[in-house]
C-alpha cells in the first residue's frame, strides 16, 4: 500500500492526521490526489528546510 492509499483509507475511517507527503517525482495527478483528500502539501525532493519548517508548524497547529 502506498502512502496516499493510506492516506486515503484513514480519511475514509475520518481519522487522518495532518499529512505532508513528500515524492521525488510529483506529478500533477498525484498530487491533486493527495491535496483532494485532504493532505496539507506534497514537497517534491528536494525541498527547501524552510518549506518542511513551515509545513510542520502549521500541521502542528503553530503557524
Amino acid at each position: 500500500m502506498s502512502g496516499i492509499e493510506m492516506h486515503e483509507r484513514l480519511v475514509a475511517q475520518g481519522a487522518a492526521p495532518a499529512t505532508i507527503f513528500v515524492s521525488a517525482y510529483p506529478t500533477p495527478a498525484l498530487h491533486a490526489r493527495a491535496t483532494g483528500n485532504g493532505a496539507l502539501v506534497l514537497l517534491q525532493k528536494p525541498y527547501q528546510v524552510s518549506a518542511m519548517t513551515h509545513w510542520l508548524s502549521v500541521a502542528l497547529g503553530n503557524p
